[in-house]
């Protein structure tokens, strides 16, 4: 490999790419058309060693984001679980990346690379390995992993919540995708996290789901929706990216009986792995729940170009601030000032 083309995504035929790993839902032209419909500040490009995106090509999308004050700054992928490159077994990781950082289009600018594979030769990049993946590997019959979870930590859980009259609903329309925003928005409120914007949930709907990439799940309860998790799928990963809970301390078990259905659903269509998406290391919490369901902890290689160590999110001032006027506002302010956010960040 000589050299690498970066261009408009628009730019680019894709071929007949398979769905194997590592090749994610957002590697795809819709997600694309996702992030440039919910974020006017980025544009979608694709860094590749081919116009032709196929099985045989080595390629990264790549999103150009012009933030306030003109400044330029490169990411890959936004708001993925995976955003590693595919390469073809002739290109290495410290080649390809090495070749995008001399690329006139992106001299000068920051880059940012959000690996779960680690990558040799990086000597450019500082390394953030502020974030984890916790995977469960589907590789046995529905009851063996059943018995790997945590005994009183999520099998009684699951019990309890099979027992407590919620009842599962499969998404499918936009009013669906409405009742999951109404409680996710109320659940980030709580967490004092900006809230993305609901257009972006719109468009992954409109562009994901008519090419089966996109599933969610609502849980039930009094005929009322109390909980809902936003799935996205191929045929090797199945990946737990947003959850929403009408309740904080979830008395009917929400959480664990909807992760309990969307395993049972990956099992069903043979689909082989399951991530519980993206955990800050800090959130032990949460890392320490993930766990508990038999995964394997994989963490995220960050990378940022060039090589100066880059702050935690959870250390920036907009995050701080955040964190601390949340509980003041009302909700449709809270609504508005996520947007916002997501439009400078």
């Amino acid at each position: 490999m000589s050299e690498v083309i970066l261009e408009k995504n628009s730019f680019f035929e894709y071929s007949a790419i398979p769905e194997n790993e590592p090749f994610w839902v957002t590697h795809s032209k819709q997600w694309a058309k996702v992030i440039e419909k919910s974020f006017p500040q980025i544009k979608a490009y694709i860094a590749s060693d081919n116009r032709v995106i196929n099985s045989e090509t080595s390629f990264l999308p790549l999103y150009r984001i012009k933030r306030p004050l003109n400044k330029i700054s490169w990411l890959s992928i936004p708001y993925a679980t995976i955003s590693d490159p595919v390469l073809n077994k002739g290109t290495s990781a410290g080649q390809f990346l090495n070749l995008l950082t001399n690329h006139n289009l992106t001299q000068k600018c920051k880059i940012e690379l959000r690996f779960l594979s680690a990558i040799q030769n990086t000597n450019d990049f500082a390394v953030c390995n502020g974030y984890l993946n916790h995977l469960l590997y589907l590789d046995a019959s529905e009851d063996e992993i059943f018995r790997r979870f945590h005994r009183t930590a999520v099998q009684v859980h699951i019990r309890k919540s099979l027992e407590s009259g919620i009842t599962i609903k499969t998404g499918t329309s936009l009013k669906d995708v409405g009742d999951f925003y109404r409680i996710y928005i109320q659940m980030r409120k709580e967490l004092h996290l900006p809230p993305q914007p609901f257009i972006f949930f719109k468009n992954m709907w409109n562009e994901l789901y008519p090419h089966n990439h996109v599933e969610l799940l609502l849980a039930e309860h009094d005929n009322k929706v109390v909980a809902g998790m936003w799935i996205l799928k191929n045929r090797w990963l199945y990946s737990f990216e947003y959850l929403a809970r009408a309740c904080k301390n979830d008395r009917l078990r929400c959480a664990h009986f909807l992760y309990w259905h969307g395993i049972k659903r990956a099992i069903s269509r043979n689909i082989p792995v399951v991530s519980f998406s993206r955990t800050s290391t800090r959130n032990t919490g949460l890392d320490l729940f993930k766990r508990r369901w038999g995964t394997r902890v994989v963490p995220y290689h960050d990378l940022v170009y060039p090589g100066i160590e880059e702050k935690h999110r959870e250390d920036k001032h907009l995050f701080r601030i955040m964190k601390k006027v949340s509980p003041t506002l009302p909700l449709p302010l809270f609504r508005i000032l996520g947007e916002i956010i997501y439009r400078i960040i």
